[in-house]
C-alpha cells in the first residue's frame, strides 16, 4: 500500500470460521491485520493463523466482552492508524479508496472518522427502521477506547471526529438462529454488568427501579421506535421481523437482570 501513513486492521472474533477468510482477504490492502480470538471452538483460530499478521487469544475478561478484546488488539497494532472491523462487515471499494486517500494526507486536526453503515438483515438491505447510521471505526492509535462496562458500548474518542462517505456493509444476521445465538451471548454479559454498574445494556440506560414494568414497556418502546418512528414498516416483513426481534432482545436483557436479582444461584442444579 503506497501511503504516507501505515494502517493496521483489528478484527475481534468468536466462532467466525464460516466468514473470517472472506473478511481478512478483503483487507489485504492494509499494512497489518491483527486478530483477537475469544476462545473460538469452530476452527476460527486455525484459519486466522494463516491469514493474519498477528493473532492473539483472550477470553474477553470476566464478562466475556468482545470490546475488551478489541482494546487489546488496538494496543497490539503497530500502525499509526487503526481500522476496527467485525467479521461480518465489508468495506465497499469506494470506502476502501476513500480510506487510502485519507492516509495519503491525514488531517492533523482529526483523531477519528465515522463510517456510514448499511445493514443486510435476513437477506435484505434494510433502508429504514433506524438501521442507517455511522460508527467511529477509523482512528489514530491511542485516540479511541471502548469502555468495558457493557457488550454494546460507544467508543470514547480523544479528539475531533470527521465522517467519510463510502459505506460499510454489515451482514448482520443471515438467519434468525444467528440473531438468537448472539442475543443470548450479549444479554448475559449485559445483564451482569447492568446489575454491577447500575446502567448499560443495549440502550445504555440506568437500571430501572420498576423492573417488572420495564419488562413490558421497554420491548414495546423498542418496537415502536424501530417500526413506527423510524418507518421500519417500509421494509415490509423484514422490517417487522427485525423490529419484533429487537424488542424481544430488550425483553430478554431485562428478564436476565430480573433473574440475577430474584433467582438463587445454581437453583436448577440443586433441584436435580
Amino acid at each position: 500500500m503506497s501511503s504516507t501513513e501505515r494502517l493496521s486492521v483489528v478484527v475481534a472474533v468468536k466462532n467466525e470460521a464460516h466468514q473470517i477468510r472472506d473478511c481478512l482477504e478483503s483487507l489485504r490492502f492494509a499494512d497489518e491485520i491483527v486478530v483477537v480470538d475469544m476462545l473460538s471452538t469452530d476452527g476460527t483460530l486455525e484459519l486466522v493463523r494463516d491469514l493474519a499478521d498477528k493473532v492473539m487469544v483472550h477470553d474477553g475478561g470476566p464478562h466475556r466482552l468482545i470490546h475488551v478484546n478489541k482494546n487489546l488488539g488496538f494496543d497490539a497494532a503497530t500502525g499509526p492508524w487503526i481500522l476496527n472491523l467485525d467479521a461480518d462487515e465489508r468495506l465497499t471499494p469506494a470506502l476502501r479508496d476513500e480510506i487510502l486517500g485519507v492516509l495519503r494526507g491525514p488531517d492533523p486536526g482529526v483523531a477519528a472518522y465515522a463510517l456510514p453503515f448499511t445493514h443486510y438483515f435476513f437477506g435484505k438491505y434494510l433502508r429504514h427502521g433506524g438501521f442507517r447510521g455511522s460508527l467511529v471505526r477509523l482512528f489514530r492509535k491511542g485516540k479511541l477506547r471502548y469502555p468495558a462496562d457493557r457488550a454494546h458500548s460507544t467508543p470514547l474518542v480523544d479528539g475531533k471526529i470527521a465522517e467519510l462517505k463510502g459505506l460499510v456493509v454489515h451482514f448482520n444476521h443471515r438467519r434468525i438462529a444467528d440473531f438468537v445465538e448472539k442475543m443470548n451471548l450479549y444479554t448475559s454479559s449485559d445483564a451482569a454488568l447492568l446489575v454491577e454498574h447500575g446502567r448499560g445494556g443495549l440502550r445504555n440506560r440506568p437500571l430501572p427501579r420498576n423492573l417488572g414494568g420495564k419488562l413490558f414497556q421497554a420491548p414495546i418502546a423498542v418496537f415502536w421506535n424501530r417500526y413506527i418512528r423510524h418507518a421500519g414498516f417500509l421494509d415490509g416483513v423484514h422490517g417487522f421481523v427485525a423490529a419484533v426481534l429487537l424488542g424481544f432482545y430488550q425483553f430478554v436483557e431485562y428478564a436476565k437482570v430480573w433473574e440475577r436479582k430474584n433467582v438463587p444461584p445454581k437453583r436448577e442444579e440443586e433441584a436435580r
